[in-house]
């Protein structure tokens, strides 16, 4: 049954990713597996409708913007005219690295954060969508550092413990995945996206069913995404009575 949902809500055949061995794991292990594999491949395109990893608000607006910008070159010669006009202005920066983002150059997409960071002196925003790349890619490591480096900054900033949490889970550390979960929820009892990762891992992790219950209902009462509404009520039918 956890199988059927998890090729539901990867729209793939799980098997040729990960193997059958891996998917023959114990839960525990095998939704380790499935979060860390969700992480990659919900971000290996610029669609910003699936849960994953998320960008500051900011980020997604100009990433969209530029996914449906007429004539992409006109914009890029605009944004460089920008940073020719003032190359101290970070903002510059962020709106490069989101069409960077949006031609699929990661390399580039990250040297312009990079810059923006040290130009706004870690603002935590910019951290913030640093560490959602360095999740994207599977730098884990990397992105609880700079993530943790925003919360510093900012310790409210939901999206960055949200963030933190996947990339915790890639690296099986599911009690800090869950902390960060919580924190997540807390701070932005909106964020319908941890209401289906914490969903995912009391289900299916945990055998926490009536907790998980609660959580897929949260996400599908607080979402106006419905892609991500039919993997919450997926996750729902999918679990034990």
């Amino acid at each position: 049954m956890l199988d059927e949902w998890l090729l539901h809500t990867s729209h793939i055949q799980l098997e040729t990713h990960v193997g059958v061995a891996e998917m023959n794991r114990p839960a525990p292990e095998r939704i380790t597996v499935v979060l860390a594999l969700a992480a990659v491949l919900l971000v290996s395109s610029p669609a910003l409708s699936q849960p994953g990893p998320r960008s500051s608000m900011l980020f997604e607006q100009a990433i969209e913007e530029y996914l449906d910008h007429p004539h992409p070159d006109s914009a890029l010669i605009a944004i460089n005219q920008a940073m020719e006009l003032d190359p101290s202005d970070p903002l510059h920066y962020r709106h490069m690295a989101a069409f960077c983002y949006v031609c699929g150059d990661i390399d580039q997409t990250l040297a312009n954060l990079e810059e923006a960071a040290e130009l706004a002196q870690d603002d935590p925003e910019v951290l913030l969508d640093l560490g959602f790349i360095h999740v994207g890619t599977r730098c884990n490591e990397q992105a609880v550092e700079v993530l943790t480096r925003a919360l510093e900054q900012d310790p409210t900033l939901a999206r960055a413990y949200l963030n933190r949490a996947l990339a915790h889970q890639d690296q099986g550390r599911t009690l800090e995945c869950m902390i960060d979960l919580n924190a997540a929820i807390i701070m932005d009892p909106g964020l319908a996206d941890a209401y289906f990762y914490r969903g995912t891992l009391l289900g299916f992790a945990f055998d926490e069913w009536e907790k998980a219950r609660e959580d897929f209902r949260m996400c599908i009462e607080t979402t106006d995404d419905p892609e991500l509404r039919w993997l919450a009520v997926e996750g729902l039918e999918c679990l034990p009575e």
